[in-house]
């Protein structure tokens, strides 16, 4: 293989990589917090985002001597195909806190349907 050859492969490798993002932690209501991770070509998954988003929200609470409780989370895109997108809102508590639990998320509906019969 050719050194340029190499150099090329090394640069696309290189910006591949780095094109996920992810944003900073913004104040989103009382004691609560968003941010959001993600990736123009759709390199990455919305999974791999997600997880992005997490470990950044763990950083930022730890930081604070607080654990880290996830309030909502959504994706976007089609990896490989779209723009993907992660966006979580979460709280950082004492670990004592009677919010500190297992998460029970659940998905919020696609659809609402209303009854109109009276």
């Amino acid at each position: 293989m050719s050194v340029g050859r190499t150099l090329y492969s090394l640069l696309v490798v290189a910006a591949i990589s780095g094109c996920a993002t992810t944003s900073d932690i913004a104040p989103f209501g009382k004691d609560s917090y968003i941010l959001s991770a993600g990736d123009v070509w759709g390199v990455h998954s919305s999974g791999a985002l997600q997880v992005r988003a997490v470990q950044t929200a763990n950083e930022f609470c730890q930081k604070q001597g607080k654990v880290f409780v996830v309030r909502n989370t959504s994706t976007s895109g089609v990896h490989g195909w779209s723009p993907t997108s992660s966006t979580l809102v979460f709280s950082c508590v004492h670990d004592t806190d009677p919010e500190f639990v297992r998460p029970n998320l659940r998905r919020e509906p696609t659809a609402i349907i209303e009854d109109q019969r009276r």
